[in-house]
C-alpha cells in the first residue's frame, strides 16, 4: 500500500498522535517545507495525509510529549533555515503552527530524550555543515498529579452488592471509581483493596490502570465483610494518594444460594428449594 505525501519525504516517525490507541505517521517532506501526518484508521491503513508547515528543507522529524500535556508533539530539523520547528499537538492529532528554535548550520537530524534528568524531553540536533551538535534543554515544568478523590462508593458506604449478585434479573458487578487529578496529563493509577485500614491484608492490587474505574470480580470479596481502598496516581516524576486515609465500604445484598434468607448457605437451602419443586409461580 502506498500513501501520498509532500515533496521529497526524508524522514518518518511513528507514535499515537491522536490518542486513539493506534500508531500514526509523521513524515518530514524535504522539498515542500512541511510535515505530513497520516492518521491510522485502526487497522493499519491510513487516512490521507494532512500537511503542516515547517522550516526550510525539513530533513528529520521526531515525536515526544514536549509540553507535558499528555499528547505527542513534533520536532523537525530544518536543514536550510538552521533551526528546529516544534509543532504542538492540539490533543486530537492536529497541530498548531510551528515555532522555530535556532541551532547550528545545516541541521540534518533531531533526537529526543531527557538529557538533564528533570524528566522533560530535550532535543539533540546534528548540524551537518557546522560539524557539531546542538542541545536544546526543555524548560517545561512537569508537575506531580494534582489532588483527586475517591468518588464511588462514598467513604463508609454499606450495602454494596457482592459481585455477580442478581437483582431483578440482572447480574451486579460493583465498581470502584475516582476523579481525575488536577493536572494536564492523565496519569496511571494503582488501586489497593484490603480488609484493614492499614492496607496490609490486601485482597485486590491493580497497578498501572489507565481508567478511573475498576470493576470488582466474583470470588474476591466476601458477603457481609468490610473493606478499605485507596488509589495512588503516578506520572513521570511523582505520585499522589487520592485521600489522606483509605475509604471504607461493606458488602451486602443478595447472598447467592441462600434460598431461605438466613444468610447461611447450607442443606436447609436445598430443603427449601426441594420443598417448592414443581410449584407453579404466579
Amino acid at each position: 500500500m502506498i500513501y501520498g505525501l509532500g515533496g521529497g519525504p526524508a524522514s518518518v516517525a511513528i507514535a499515537d498522535l491522536d490518542a486513539d490507541g493506534d500508531n500514526d505517521l509523521a513524515v518530514a517532506n524535504f522539498t515542500s517545507d512541511n510535515v505530513s501526518v497520516l492518521k491510522n484508521n485502526g487497522n493499519g491503513t491510513f487516512a490521507a495525509h494532512v500537511t503542516y508547515a515547517a522550516g526550510s528543507l525539513p530533513d528529520s522529524v521526531a515525536i515526544a510529549d514536549l509540553d507535558a500535556d499528555g499528547d505527542m508533539d513534533l520536532a523537525v530539523a530544518n536543514a536550510n533555515s538552521n533551526n528546529v520547528s516544534v509543532l504542538k499537538n492540539n490533543g486530537d492529532g492536529t497541530f498548531s503552527a510551528h515555532v522555530p528554535y535556532g541551532v547550528g548550520s545545516s541541521p540534518r537530524s533531531v533526537a529526543i530524550a531527557d538529557l538533564d534528568g528533570n524528566t522533560s524531553p530535550d532535543l539533540a540536533v546534528a548540524n551537518y555543515s557546522g560539524n557539531n551538535v546542538s542541545i536544546l534543554i526543555n524548560l517545561t515544568e512537569v508537575l506531580p498529579p494534582g489532588a483527586f478523590s475517591l468518588t464511588l462508593p462514598a467513604d463508609g458506604a454499606g450495602g454494596l452488592p457482592l459481585p455477580d449478585d442478581v437483582i431483578a434479573g440482572w447480574a451486579v458487578q460493583p465498581s470502584l471509581r475516582w476523579s481525575r487529578p488536577n493536572s494536564f496529563a492523565e496519569p496511571t493509577y494503582d488501586l489497593t483493596v484490603a480488609t484493614d485500614a492499614g492496607l496490609t491484608n490486601i485482597v485486590v492490587q491493580q497497578n498501572g490502570l489507565t481508567q478511573r474505574q475498576f470493576d470488582l470480580l466474583y470470588g474476591v470479596l466476601q458477603f457481609g465483610a468490610a473493606y478499605y481502598w485507596s488509589v495512588t496516581a503516578h506520572n513521570s516524576i511523582g505520585s499522589r494518594v487520592s485521600t489522606p486515609s483509605p475509604a471504607r465500604f461493606s458488602i451486602s445484598g443478595v447472598c447467592p444460594g441462600d434460598a431461605n434468607n438466613d444468610r447461611v448457605v447450607n442443606f436447609a437451602d436445598l430443603t427449601a428449594v426441594l420443598s417448592r419443586f414443581l410449584d407453579v409461580c404466579p
